[in-house]
């Protein structure tokens, strides 16, 4: 039945995001201490950093890596998946009168809601910084980020099934952070990735990943709404498409996988 399935869906969620603040200690150290990283680095390069690019590095970057945050947290629950299959206790979750997508969605929307959490503090410095609080501003970056979430919980769960040793995920998983790091615009501005792609095609590549790395199109939103950079309404065509690709591409992925297995 509908009812029981969404009730399912919700029990499931749960149990992730509780499993989120078992280490509240240890996630409050790590935020506190990449909210320290990101003061001190844009400090640092807000002087070093070119002002035709951008003329306030420090409020350029905050949105950067609050969506960067959002990633990490959201992401993060493809690990327990993997454990989760790996140790054999997803065959358990399996075994419950639920369905797979049920299954596959509950952890899609806890990895959201923990992302959410996660870079709530990150979001919450990068409004002071630019001194904006105005209330629609706020909502909307939060549907900018819940978007993210979405798409990066449902990419964490897509690999976690293809992999069988936890060491073969967490390879796969630093690479892709490295590509969503440094393929995008949380640290570069996108006119200088553009000058230098003009003059090293190699550099191209940088910038057509970009394009369609929900990751940097998400902290492109959050700057056009702090008022920081301007977009244009492709940038938030293309932001909404590779999302929901992601996620429709990951939740299919995880089903049939597990149901391969």
């Amino acid at each position: 039945m509908r009812g029981d399935e969404d009730l399912a869906l919700v029990e499931i969620a749960r149990r992730e995001v509780r499993r989120f603040f078992k280490y509240k200690w240890w996630t409050t150290g790590i935020i506190l201490m990449n909210l320290s990283d990101m003061v001190i680095l844009g400090l640092i390069y807000n002087g070093i950093v070119n002002a035709k690019y951008t003329p306030y590095y420090f409020k350029f970057l905050a949105p950067g890596i609050t969506a960067m945050a959002a990633f990490i947290s959201a992401f993060s629950i493809g690990r327990e998946t993997a454990l989760e299959i790996i140790t054999g206790y997803n065959d358990y979750l399996r075994s419950l009168p639920i369905g797979d997508f049920t299954l596959a969605f509950g952890k899609i929307i806890a990895g959201s809601l923990r992302g959410i959490i996660y870079s709530f503090p990150f979001l919450t410095l990068t409004f002071i910084i630019v001194s904006e609080f105005n209330f629609m501003k706020i909502l909307e970056a939060l549907i900018t980020i819940f978007i993210i979430t979405l798409a990066m919980s449902s990419l964490g769960i897509a690999i976690a099934p293809l992999v069988k040793k936890l060491s073969i995920y967490t390879a796969l998983r630093s690479l892709l952070y490295y590509v969503i790091y440094f393929f995008g615009t949380i640290y570069y501005p996108k006119n200088a990735i553009m000058e230098v792609a003009r003059n090293n095609k190699v550099y191209f590549i940088v910038y057509l990943i970009g394009e369609v790395n929900p990751v940097s199109k998400g902290a492109e939103i959050i700057r056009s709404i702090l008022n920081i950079s301007t977009i244009n309404l492709w940038d938030i065509v293309s932001f909404l498409i590779s999302s929901l690709t992601t996620i429709l591409i990951g939740s299919l992925v995880y089903v049939e996988e597990i149901r391969s297995k």
